[in-house]
């Protein structure tokens, strides 16, 4: 691991996982104020995860130690006082041990900068407020794609879902199923609070709540748009 101090006698201790074993790791993170799990999965063009998961095999030439990723966070998080898992992952992942820590960023394909915006996120910098664009689900293959669906066979994909994709397919449910983290989910550093909500249809739906920063007392006015033949999605724009 490599130790790097300020003048403050403020330490950060950044290693890969591959020189230390379990037991090194976790005195490490029992003397640590905040722990910092970095994950990612490995895919290209014509090369597809695997799974959802982030222990890949080591086929995928991902640079992890005997202990998959997953089992990593699982196992050291209950040594942390704070845990944060920085993910980098081209869509929807598992995230068995969601619960065993504090926070999850997940950067999809952040690029080059991706160190900087994290640093600048987790120390206060800038707020998170991105919303999830995609379902995370709570196991593989929760919506019980088919071979035919996806891979494929012969080289063809039979695409019988229809409009039951991501989320319309965990509330078409018969009851719903409620996902891992719900298209749309996202948190920031401050709460919401809506109020005055009115709800106006005649040929479509339109709903113009007030949203006030629970923190700043700020009142945002929002519009909305509207939606599909047979369901109804409401946007709410917060600036």
């Amino acid at each position: 691991p490599e130790y790097q101090c300020n003048n403050n006698n403020v330490c950060l201790i950044t290693t890969d996982g591959t020189s230390l074993n379990i037991e090194e790791t976790k005195k490490i993170i029992q003397n640590a104020d905040y722990t910092i799990f970095v994950v990612g999965t490995t895919s290209g063009e014509g090369n597809d995860r695997e799974s959802l998961s982030f222990a890949q095999s080591v086929t995928q030439c991902q640079l992890e130690p005997a202990e998959s990723q997953d089992d990593l966070i699982a196992i050291l998080s209950e040594y942390s006082k704070k845990s944060i898992v920085a993910m980098v992952c081209p869509g929807a992942c598992l995230t068995p041990w969601k619960d065993k820590v504090d926070s999850i960023l997940h950067g999809f394909l952040p690029g080059q900068g991706y160190g900087a915006a994290l640093s600048d996120i987790i120390f206060g910098k800038y707020n998170p407020t991105g919303k999830l664009p995609i379902t995370m689900p709570n196991i593989e293959n929760e919506v019980n794609f088919t071979p035919e669906m996806y891979p494929g066979v012969n080289k063809t994909c039979i695409y019988s879902e229809g409009m039951y994709v991501d989320y319309r397919w965990y509330t078409n449910q018969i009851p719903p199923v409620q996902p891992s983290f719900s298209f749309g989910h996202g948190l920031s550093y401050t709460s919401f609070e809506y109020s005055n909500l009115v709800v106006v249809v005649v040929d479509d739906v339109d709903v113009a709540p007030t949203v006030t920063d629970t923190d700043t007392k700020t009142e945002v006015e929002t519009e909305t748009e509207t939606a599909t033949d047979n369901d109804t999605l409401v946007t709410l724009q917060v600036d």
